[in-house]
């Protein structure tokens, strides 16, 4: 029979062999992860939000039937986005009269860098005042101006659009420059070249949502906490007494 002091010796001696080897073992476990973190950052999916806040509460509402028109607005990416959708104006959300083709171009025109359109009814899904139709991903560049525009508002017999919009407000990473809109009737997607009305003067009927781009550096510090906080929790349950 083996005396209770040695039992007791034995079992610290064998501890003792064991736990370099598990936290060695621990700790080159973590080592391969931060390495993983920090060579392939992983990005977590954020929830996108629109380019303008509004209620619609606070404009005129143009009835007329002189268009069609194409209106939209320039605004620059403050940060990198990723677009996720485009949007179009639904008066009151009771659904659109006629789909409209929404379009996103860089600053000088040319072919549009993204487009989609809203459907008629009230099948697309409505965000606020705005309806909106996905895209696969659209990359815009910090410090970068756009244009976009949302084709076929008309007025009265179509739908109706608002003009010199009160109240709303752009998401961070977002700045409203100024209106746009086309001047002729044409029908269709039509690069708006005219307007210019500083403070959202004129038509407000296109939108977007997006979500921002994370600095890598970011993404990587959050992978190396994690990695810290799992180390620690490692640590602390090898070093305890078995």
């Amino acid at each position: 029979m083996i005396a209770p002091w040695l039992r007791l010796d034995l079992k610290l001696r064998g501890s003792t062999h064991h736990q370099p080897s598990t936290t060695a073992n621990i700790m080159k476990t973590l080592l391969t992860l931060l390495a993983l973190i920090t060579a392939f950052p992983v990005v977590l999916p954020a929830a996108p939000q629109p380019a303008v806040d509004w209620n619609s509460t606070q404009a005129d509402f143009f009835s007329d039937n002189d268009g069609p028109f194409t209106l939209g607005f320039r605004f620059r990416a403050d940060s990198d986005l990723t677009v996720t959708s485009l949007g179009a104006f639904d008066y009151l959300g009771d659904g659109l009269a006629t789909a409209h083709t929404v379009g996103i171009w860089s600053l000088n025109g040319g072919a549009p860098l993204a487009v989609a359109t809203v459907s008629s009814g009230s099948s697309a899904p409505l965000l606020g005042a705005f309806r909106y139709a996905a895209i696969s991903g659209l990359t815009l560049s910090a410090n970068t101006e756009y244009i976009i525009g949302a084709s076929d508002f008309y007025g009265q017999e179509f739908d109706i659009y608002p003009y010199a919009p009160q109240g709303f407000s752009t998401a961070p990473g977002v700045t409203f420059l100024a209106s746009r809109e086309t001047t002729s009737g044409a029908a269709g997607l039509v690069f708006p070249e005219f307007g210019e009305i500083l403070g959202g003067g004129a038509p407000l009927a296109a939108n977007f949502q997006f979500v921002a781009v994370p600095e890598p550096s970011t993404v990587t510090l959050l992978g190396i906490g994690a990695v810290a906080m799992a180390g620690r929790f490692w640590f602390r349950r090898g070093s305890k007494p078995s």
